[in-house]
């Protein structure tokens, strides 16, 4: 006969598991975090005093998928830093608005003017994948779809800004706080490291 008192015992042990697993990720998020710190980095600065140094641009086109990546972009950097970056549509965007020194964030297809080295680090790409490049004064979140794009900016929060979402909700995430810079170094990814990577 099963044992009745072991059975009753399987959630609480569940639950210890699970408590257990999220406090060790927690703590390696902590001890990984000192790399993502602006204050620690040299790199391009995007947001600093308050103040943004940067706008973000995707094409007159864009999809759902792509806006939806841009907005969570601006959403996470506020969070971050309190400042909110605007987003223009390519054909809309009026560079003379603007000092010459600010970064150009082109998210997703049709954002940035023909550029061979992102042509090429879209090539032969998992349709999830993407690319991210930082040339000069402009920083390209690309994927050779607008999932692999909304992937991209996923990984970038995660990557350098250091969010982290251990489950799809507000009560589950860690954003840290401070003036936030770009450290600038291309990354190709063909398969995403997460599996998570939509928030409802």
């Amino acid at each position: 006969m099963m044992n009745l008192k072991r059975v009753s015992e399987m959630p609480s042990v569940i639950l210890f598991f699970f408590v257990s697993l999220i406090i060790i990720m927690l703590t390696l998020t902590m001890i990984d975090r000192s790399h993502v710190h602006a204050e620690e980095i040299a790199g391009t600065v995007i947001i600093s005093n308050g103040e943004a140094h940067a706008v973000i641009l995707i094409a007159d086109d864009a999809d759902a998928v792509t806006q939806d990546a841009a907005d969570t972009l601006v959403e996470y950097l506020s969070k971050s830093t309190g400042v909110e970056l605007p987003v223009h549509k390519l054909g809309q965007f009026d560079e003379s608005a603007y000092d010459e020194s600010v970064v150009r964030i082109q998210i997703g297809a049709g954002s940035y003017p023909a550029d061979q080295h992102v042509a090429d680090g879209l090539e032969n790409l998992h349709p999830d994948g993407f690319f991210i490049h930082p040339d000069g004064d402009s920083l390209t979140i690309v994927g050779p779809t607008s999932i692999g794009t909304r992937n991209g900016v996923v990984d970038f929060l995660e990557r350098f800004v250091g969010v982290t979402w251990l489950m799809p909700t507000e009560d589950w995430e860690d954003v840290p706080q401070g003036t936030w810079k770009y450290m600038g170094k291309p990354i190709r990814s063909s398969i995403p490291t997460i599996l998570l990577r939509h928030r409802e």
